[in-house]
């Protein structure tokens, strides 16, 4: 098994960056609020517009399916890094012989 690559994760080269997103607070609620009227109101190129037109003061709060995918990602390779580090064998079949103390985890 190699590390995923496909939504941004470059570890084990370098990590995500941390702390990056923000709650929503008051110095954004009401942008947020009138995002969420163009959305609700089908408006999707008003949210659009609205969105683009304040888009560096809106990043730090908005998470989309790229950072869910990313950070999927991101656990997966941490947790496919420690697997390779503990005396376990991944495969599709069970081996035929391991050594004491070892583990054996399917491939899926």
């Amino acid at each position: 098994m190699e590390y995923s690559h496909n939504f941004g994760s470059n570890f084990p080269g370098s990590l995500i960056e941390a702390g990056t997103k923000k709650d929503v607070d008051d110095t954004v609620k009401e942008l947020i609020r009138k995002y969420y009227a163009c959305m609700d109101a089908g408006d999707i190129n008003g949210a659009y517009i609205l969105y683009n037109a304040n888009k560096e003061i809106l990043e730090a709060y908005r998470i989309d399916m790229n950072d869910i995918n990313r950070l999927q990602e991101e656990i997966y390779n941490v947790s496919l890094s420690v697997l390779k580090g503990s005396p376990s064998i991944i495969g599709t079949a069970e081996p035929a012989d391991q050594s004491r103390d070892s583990f054996w985890y399917q491939d899926y």
